[in-house]
């Protein structure tokens, strides 16, 4: 004989009493999937615009670093700020513009926006190495081993990008894990030849300056 009271579903995804963003950017490490979709279904205080400016940032500051290393006029660094800035930013536009479009043909159903979170919040170990970058010009030569452990911070941290953002954008457009995989590659690629191409044309431009 039924009780006539019905048999509890799954909870839908809610958001723990302790969850805030201090709480997110350490959940992000360890399960970012599953954080991203309560980021996305209660927010996170505009911390993602945090973290996506500090990835363009560390873009930014890599191509003005190396634009710089050959500059000879004392003014040539404010020009290497803007064209870094400005090569960053254009980056930053295609890729998104990359992962929305492929998401999409893989089946995904997020939104622009929610993809935009969803890269800013993978974009956290480029972010917390920005200290490194900042830094290396200043590493003393007579220290080789610290030279050598920051030159690997860019390519570490490059590499753990990719894997978080592929989570992201998993939570993001509700896609199962292979095919956020395939999203993260195919949509990689053609943004990493945006940003080479841009580079090797603002590079060509600032040295025929001098």
């Amino acid at each position: 004989m039924s009780s006539g009271l019905a048999k509890p579903g799954p909870a839908p995804p809610t958001r723990p009493v302790s969850f805030s963003p201090p709480d997110a950017l350490l959940a992000i490490v360890t399960s970012p999937r599953e954080t991203m979709r309560r980021i996305l279904d209660h927010g996170d205080g505009g911390l993602w615009v945090f973290l996506g400016i500090g990835g363009i940032a560390y873009f930014a500051l890599a191509v003005t670093q190396d634009l710089l290393r050959e500059a000879t006029e004392p003014s040539s660094w404010k020009v290497a700020c803007v064209a870094g800035a400005a090569t960053a930013l254009a980056g930053a536009l295609f890729l998104l513009g990359c992962f929305g479009v492929f998401a999409r043909m893989f089946g995904g159903t997020g939104s622009l926006s929610s993809t935009a979170i969803a890269l800013a919040w993978g974009a956290w170990p480029i972010v917390i190495t920005l200290p490194v970058l900042v830094a290396s010009p200043l590493i003393p030569a007579h220290s080789p081993w610290i030279g050598t452990l920051a030159l690997l911070t860019g390519p570490v941290a490059l590499c753990a990008t990719l894997v978080y953002c592929g989570c992201t954008i998993a939570a993001a457009h509700r896609l199962p894990a292979v095919r956020a995989g395939a999203v993260t590659l195919v949509a990689s690629l053609p943004g990493a030849f945006f940003l080479v191409l841009g580079y090797g044309l603002v590079d060509a431009w600032f040295q025929g300056r001098g």
